[in-house]
């Protein structure tokens, strides 16, 4: 679906969502029923996954203000002296 701008002489400027295919020099106006005549824009798009427009957008809004990160993530830290935890995948091999 691409989003486009019809103007209205009485109510100005109007914005439809319509396929491609789809889209007419002219509309209805919803409010007063006159033609509303096609402004030429570039479409409005929605490329692409849902989840890679999320990503971009919330990569981009990091960019002005970052989160502040107030604890390390991941694993724990381990102290020093501490023994490993067992890992199933080599727990059988000799100890060094």
């Amino acid at each position: 679906m691409a989003t486009y701008e019809f103007n209205c002489a009485e109510h100005g400027v109007l914005t439809v969502s319509v396929p491609m295919a789809e889209v007419t020099s002219t509309i209805p106006c919803p409010s007063c029923g006159e033609p509303a005549r096609r402004r030429y824009t570039a479409p409005g798009l929605a490329l692409g996954d849902a989840a890679a427009r999320r990503l971009i957008e919330a990569t981009t809004a990091t960019a002005h203000e970052p989160a502040v990160v107030r604890s390390p993530t991941g694993a724990p830290v381990r102290r020093s002296g501490a023994r490993p935890l067992a890992d199933p995948r080599t727990a059988r091999l000799p100890a060094p």
